[in-house]
């Protein structure tokens, strides 16, 4: 029986650093991704209902960010946060491909939508950034 448990806890070790190592390797190309902290002067601000957001809206050829191309909704809201934003985060299907303005908002109320007073909000400094980019880290340092 205990050389059972010892073969099987192996293989299951085996089985999810397996999962692990594929999706690192398999999903670099396309996916973005970094880690998400907030302005320690805000964070006591954040509500127990509250959800933290994480979306990527297609640069637009005007430079501007345009509609949303992928989202992730994170509930609770505990920091620093890594993410990764990839192609099972698409909204409309198609591919997650080409440059995108990365921003994380924390709403308050708990649901999706456009920024209300007391939501909290952080956009990478170098966006658009191109699907495909790691450590796009990005603080949380506006309140509407």
């Amino acid at each position: 029986m205990r050389t059972f448990r010892i073969q099987t806890i192996c293989l299951a070790v085996l089985f999810v650093g397996t999962l692990m190592a594929g999706s690192v390797i398999a999903g670099a190309a396309d996916t973005i991704s970094g880690a998400i902290t907030i302005d320690q002067t805000m964070a006591k601000e954040i509500k127990p209902n509250a959800v933290l957001f994480i979306t990527a809206r297609t640069a637009m050829p005007d430079g501007k960010p345009g509609p949303v191309l992928a989202a992730k909704r994170v509930a609770p809201v505990i920091f620093p946060l890594k993410f990764m934003l990839g192609a099972s985060d698409v909204m409309m299907g198609g591919p997650f491909q080409g440059k995108v303005f990365i921003t994380a908002r924390i709403k308050q109320g708990g649901t999706a939508g456009p920024a209300e007073p007391g939501d909290l909000e952080g956009s990478y400094v170098k966006n658009p950034v191109a699907v495909g980019t790691a450590n796009v880290d990005l603080v949380i340092d506006k309140r509407y």
